[in-house]
């Protein structure tokens, strides 16, 4: 499934300076002196472009309207770049303009001059990212205009909204167009903006993009090719059936990349809240005890081994039966016939009864690439009464949201490594 994403910016005059056409000017910009204009630039460039490069067009307009002795209002919306995520993108933003004299803010032409655009891309996944600070310009509503117009396109399409100092009507509407569209809006204050306090807020931003994705591409299901016994090889490789493979190993391939990047976010999001937090000492957890790490290893794995020999029989193999290997995983089955292996398996073991385990980056890393073929095994206190949870399917387990890649309380936590808890 391709993704398509149409971008508006908004380019009145609050964005800009305001300096002679505003007369309270300066409450227009932020703390440091600079436009909001040049906020959206930041938020586009270092926050939502690295997040969306999985998309297959972005299209980036600024709206605006100008006034016209000949007309009462001349509408532009120039295309600043249509095409990849690349170099040329990034240029296109970094050189917009600070606004000066540019005039109101036309919404409804901006979205529905994105919704005609987004006609033409039929079987695709639809996003539009607004970003704005003001109100629609004129009479008219640019959420019932938006609504209208996707119903008589017969599409779909999640309109997500970044509200920089929107005043409450403003946001209200803005709300309200979102939730109908299942998209989401995202607030920013002006007066109390800092770096920080910005990547924070558009976390969610981030991960609901991500997250509205994944949701469209499972629930999207290919059908397998069917081979036909009676015909030739040739005859099986259809250009249709081909293609239908190469979508599939597609879909499947930018599913491992979103659902990697939306374990990235959220590990981020704990880890920078982590930072402003001032937690007590008495609620976190050290874990690095290597002789009681170690005993519980060996205690689980040899557990786990006499359930898998039962399984698998000698197709079974351990790989730290005699101390640690280094290998990424703690045990393969073979394959009966050709010995490829047929299933990586994972053992994590807890000396206590909550549901938690971590992977390293390399683990993390085999899972990825082994998405098919990689389980998990979580015992639970191995040492006195071990009991197992087989995760057979984790990136299922992850998706169902069986397990969350984040922990239910407060933790120090290792760099390179990622928690994960098993919520029944």
């Amino acid at each position: 499934m391709n993704t398509v994403i149409e971008i508006l910016i908004d380019n009145s005059n609050s964005m800009g300076d305001c300096k002679g056409i505003i007369e309270n000017y300066k409450d227009y910009l932020l703390p440091d002196g600079s436009t909001r204009l040049e906020l959206a630039k930041k938020i586009l460039l270092s926050e939502i472009i690295p997040t969306i490069d999985y998309a297959s067009n972005i299209t980036v307009s600024l709206f605006y309207s100008l006034e016209s002795t000949e007309k009462p209002r001349e509408i532009v919306q120039p295309i600043l770049h249509k095409g990849k995520n690349d170099e040329q993108l990034k240029n296109a933003i970094k050189g917009i303009a600070i606004p000066h004299e540019t005039g109101g803010t036309p919404i409804t032409d901006a979205l529905l001059n994105c919704i005609n655009r987004l006609k033409n891309y039929s079987d695709s996944d639809r996003k539009i990212i607004l970003i704005t600070d003001g109100e629609e310009t004129g009479k008219k509503d640019y959420k019932i205009a938006a609504k209208n117009a996707l119903k008589v396109s017969g599409i779909s399409c999640n309109i997500f909204i970044v509200g920089i100092s929107l005043k409450p009507e403003a946001r209200i509407k803005a709300e309200s167009l979102v939730k109908e569209t299942k998209g989401e809006y995202f607030h920013l204050e002006t007066s109390n903006y800092n770096k920080t306090t910005i990547q924070n807020k558009l976390i969610p931003l981030k991960s609901a993009l991500i997250v509205d994705t994944v949701n469209k591409i499972t629930s999207t299901k290919i059908e397998e090719p069917k081979v036909e016994i009676n015909k030739t090889h040739d005859e099986k490789s259809t250009p249709e059936k081909i293609t239908a493979l190469e979508q599939n190993v597609s879909d499947n391939n930018k599913l491992l990349n979103l659902i990697s990047k939306q374990v990235s976010l959220i590990q981020s999001g704990i880890s920078k809240q982590n930072e402003e937090d001032d937690f007590d000492d008495e609620n976190l957890i050290v874990r690095e005890n290597r002789q009681l790490n170690e005993k519980v290893r060996k205690a689980s794995e040899t557990y786990l081994f006499g359930l898998l020999k039962k399984k698998f029989g000698e197709r079974i193999q351990w790989m730290n039966e005699n101390g640690e290997s280094g290998e990424s995983y703690d045990f393969k089955v073979l394959d009966s016939i050709d010995n490829s292996i047929e299933y990586y398996i994972e053992c994590k073991g807890t000396i206590g009864k909550e549901k938690v385990f971590y992977m390293t980056k390399n683990e993390w890393s085999l899972f990825l690439k082994n998405s098919s073929k990689y389980q998990v095994y979580f015992i639970s206190d191995a040492l006195l009464n071990p009991k197992e949870i087989k995760i057979d399917n984790l990136m299922n387990w992850i998706l169902t949201e069986k397990v969350v890649p984040y922990p239910t309380r407060n933790r120090k936590q290792k760099a390179e490594r990622i928690i994960f808890t098993i919520i029944e």
